[in-house]
């Protein structure tokens, strides 16, 4: 009888130890850096929508989500297209 985990292509490795080892592997993740507008946002997701945070967080596009936040303020600023004080709210409207 195989297990759910043999059944949905997942395989095992024999240890040293004689026992069986499931072979698992992390997805490659997005390597960009998150500025100081990412983490402004990651407290703001976290204080004020702590279920999105944990959605995103649990599946692996947290860190994706902060840095396109990061980078459209930057780029907000960068273009003249607004102030600091206008990035909060331009931030935030998208959630």
């Amino acid at each position: 009888m195989k297990s759910l985990f043999e059944e949905l292509g997942g395989t095992y490795t024999l240890g040293k130890d004689g026992m069986y080892y499931p072979n698992l592997a992390i997805e490659e993740t997005d390597q960009r850096s998150i500025g100081k507008w990412g983490r402004m946002h990651m407290e703001y997701l976290k204080e004020q929508h702590p279920s999105l945070y944990q959605r995103l967080l649990l599946n692996g596009t947290l860190g994706r989500h902060l840095a396109d936040a990061d980078e459209r303020a930057t780029a907000m600023l960068d273009t003249g297209r607004g102030s600091e004080d206008d990035i909060g709210p331009f931030l935030f409207q998208s959630l």
